[in-house]
């Protein structure tokens, strides 16, 4: 009875809980539950690819491989170990970048849910014992679950949500947005050269995009580079050499093998 019990409980923090499903294992479950093969379009990505793509109600088999956060080095991982998942012949890869993906796509370092979806072969500095641990909150969230989070799913349930933004927040989410970019990399004035650690990571990223484009041309998948749009405010706080310099040159140097690139807008909204 104690067991059935506390199966019955961890059953229902697995579904319900913010904690599990949104902070310690967050975007996880879709992969733990995939079985569809002969995918005809897949996207990585992070936040952006993770909102902006939904394959529901056009006729094709799609999956939306994005997590939020995620760097590039996930993104070429996750591409190696589900690439099986994908049409033989001409499985669609679409690779969304951030504006900033060139100064972030490099970062070794990904988080401990990761264990829960990829080999450790596929994770730098991967550890058995963090592996263990990872799993055991999978499997056992219960023995972890933090009492405040009790009251915080609780108060979840019951709460009505709006994820509707006023007009007028756009402005600061945006400068928001660009603050915090800017607190990430070590940013002082986008006007001045890249330190030498973004200049490094810039490099990283350069060829880890080059490296995911191999890999799909030589498996005969179709790799497109795509831009997801973002707000007007957040667009119009760009200027034309920043986007030359983070996102243009970027994508001129990570794709050698010149294959499609969708975001060349110069619209509201677009990059």
């Amino acid at each position: 009875m104690k067991n059935k019990i506390l199966h019955i409980i961890n059953a229902g923090i697995r579904r319900k809980s913010y904690w599990y499903n949104d902070i310690l294992f967050a975007d996880c479950p879709k992969f733990w539950k995939h079985r569809t093969f002969n995918l005809d379009i897949v996207n990585l990505g992070s936040s952006s690819g993770k909102y902006a793509f939904d394959y529901s109600g056009l006729g094709l088999k799609g999956a939306n491989w994005a997590m939020a956060p995620q760097s590039l080095v996930a993104d070429l991982a996750i591409l190696k170990t589900y690439s099986s998942f994908l049409k033989p012949q001409g499985g669609t890869v679409l690779i969304p970048l951030c504006p900033f993906s060139c100064l972030g796509g490099s970062s070794l370092y990904l988080p401990d849910k990761y264990y829960s979806i990829l080999r450790m072969s596929s994770i730098p500095y991967c550890s058995y014992k963090k592996q263990q641990e990872v799993f055991a909150k999978r499997d056992n969230p219960l023995r972890y679950y933090p009492s405040v989070e009790v009251i915080r799913d609780i108060w979840r349930l019951f709460r009505n949500p709006d994820n509707s933004i006023p007009e007028k927040e756009f402005r600061w989410n945006a400068e928001q947005f660009i603050n915090g970019w800017m607190h990430e990399f070590s940013i002082l004035d986008f006007k001045h050269p890249l330190i030498l650690k973004n200049q490094d990571a810039y490099e990283d990223g350069v060829r880890i995009l080059n490296e995911m484009i191999r890999f799909c041309l030589e498996r005969n998948f179709r790799p497109v580079i795509v831009i997801p749009p973002v707000t007007k405010q957040l667009s119009l706080l760009f200027t034309a050499d920043m986007r030359e310099r983070f996102i243009y040159s970027f994508i001129e140097q990570g794709n050698k093998q010149g294959i499609e690139f969708f975001g060349l807008f110069r619209g509201c909204g677009f990059f």
